[in-house]
């Protein structure tokens, strides 16, 4: 019978994964799976290895740099994948009811503008607020607790969200 990962163990992976700067749980995910795989496949060949030591004979399977290659990769996979998912999410935002609300607001917006020519830029600083308020609670508040991202926790998906408010504001 071969010996499998404990829960504890599992854990120790984890502090190992944030003690070499890998900080997003996500990306830690990953690299706890592929370090627990190298040392169960290492148990198979030698039951009598140890943890640590199986841990060590993996991690000098990533070379001198240790995990910042891997971790490069899996962050630009994650962030593919955010990505794809981010715009799945307003694609999913617009769909049949919320795009005619769109219109009709849109079209309000444009009739309002044709009859109070004084106070445009009153109106276009409310829209621009209004668009501002609106983008940041869907992106920085119902995303977020549609997911149910765990608390204490740093995920690459926050960190996206982030990246992309600051760049939009």
């Amino acid at each position: 019978m071969n010996r499998q990962i404990t829960q504890e163990e599992s854990e120790q992976l984890f502090r190992f994964c944030r003690r070499h700067y890998v900080y997003h749980y996500d990306v830690q995910i990953e690299l706890v799976d592929h370090l627990a795989s190298a040392i169960e496949e290492q148990w198979e060949q030698n039951p009598i290895l140890s943890f640590d030591e199986g841990l060590k004979n993996s991690f000098k399977k990533f070379g001198i740099h240790g995990f910042s290659k891997i971790k490069s990769q899996k962050e630009k996979e994650l962030r593919r994948k955010y990505n794809r998912l981010l715009w799945h999410f307003m694609l999913d935002f617009y769909r049949w009811p919320k795009v005619i609300t769109t219109f009709v607001c849109t079209l309000g917006l444009f009739l309002l503008f044709q009859l109070i020519e004084q106070s445009r830029w009153i109106i276009l600083g409310y829209l621009v607020l209004l668009t501002v308020g609106t983008m940041f609670y869907y992106f920085g508040i119902h995303i977020k607790t549609r997911l149910k991202i765990k608390p204490g926790k740093s995920f690459l998906l926050a960190t996206n969200i982030t990246e992309l408010l600051r760049l939009l504001f």
